[in-house]
């Protein structure tokens, strides 16, 4: 974090003009995220999610930061354009890594709810199901012996 210092000093890192190449808000804050894994975490079960926003909200109440939680999330490669750059640097084109947060934990959560709504009807065809099979296997037997 010292070395960090000198690669924001507002009056080492200056443009063709005289002005900071460092914005002031680079300078006041100059780490954007850090990941943090917590451990014990096993998948997107409610003790890990537990977990997880138990060490979220410590972060939050012993920093003041904001805590971005991406569990779950599905990275998906995006094309970003850059515009050419005020020394020379040439228009790029690249590929990042981004991600929606929550895709996991937001598709368990779907599925429960659906099985959880599906779980009287599928319980009913079972149980339906079953009576008819009982009755069409009574009914085998007695055309069997007539």
């Amino acid at each position: 974090m010292q070395g960090l210092k000198s690669f924001l000093n507002p009056t080492v890192w200056q443009t063709t003009t005289g002005e900071s190449a460092v914005p002031s808000a680079q300078r006041a804050a100059p780490i954007s995220a850090i990941r943090v894994r917590v451990a014990d975490v096993r998948g997107p079960d409610p003790l890990s999610l537990t977990r997880i926003r138990v060490v979220a909200q410590r972060i939050h109440d012993q920093t003041g930061l904001l805590v971005d939680i991406t569990a779950g999330s599905s990275p998906h490669p995006v094309l970003i354009s850059l515009p050419k750059g005020h020394f020379g640097q040439p228009q790029l084109q690249l590929r990042e890594g981004w991600s929606k947060k929550g895709v996991t934990v937001g598709f368990l959560r779907a599925l429960d709810a659906r099985t959880l709504a599906c779980s009287p009807i599928s319980s009913s065809v079972v149980f339906l199901g079953n009576g008819a099979l009982a009755a069409s296997a009574l009914d085998a037997t007695e055309i069997g012996t007539s």
